[in-house]
């Protein structure tokens, strides 16, 4: 098996709308692709009978690491992918330059953090809701 890296991460939402205001407007990623998809694919794909989806793809600053959204518009699930597990993974990890100015912007944006930025010596983190209640981190090399 010869593997060549992460496509992306994706997180299932309940709003695409509200999602991108929070990822593309507070966040700053840059959509790339924004598409419907339905039918005998993503039904497979998925293990979902009539899944019908919308799928956004944003870049999270360096056009490799993408966060790919997805919203069950068929069969309705309010934000949990319909027949899939809640456990998974547990949070979206993108990288920032200046964390503690990344706090401030979520903070003004109406995201709701987990805490301020906080250090170990090595890195700053910090944790923040998006709409869903689904974590995000911030990471900033110390």
């Amino acid at each position: 098996m010869g593997l060549l890296g992460i496509a992306h991460a994706s997180v299932v939402v309940s709003e695409m709308e509200r999602s991108l205001r929070f990822y593309r407007d507070v966040l700053g990623l840059e959509v790339t692709e924004d598409e419907r998809v339905e039918g005998r694919f993503v039904s497979a794909v998925t293990g979902v009978s009539g899944a019908d989806v919308r799928v956004v793809l944003l870049n999270a600053g360096d056009a490799v690491a993408r966060v790919e959204l997805v919203e069950f518009l068929a069969p309705r699930s309010g934000g949990l992918a319909p027949d899939m597990p809640a456990l998974g993974a547990s949070h979206v990890a993108l990288l920032t330059d200046d964390i503690h100015a990344a706090h401030r912007a979520l903070v003004a944006g109406g995201a709701r953090p987990v805490c301020a930025p906080v250090s170990d010596g090595i890195r700053w983190a910090m944790h923040v809701y998006d709409p869903d209640g689904i974590r995000v981190e911030l990471l900033q090399a110390a």
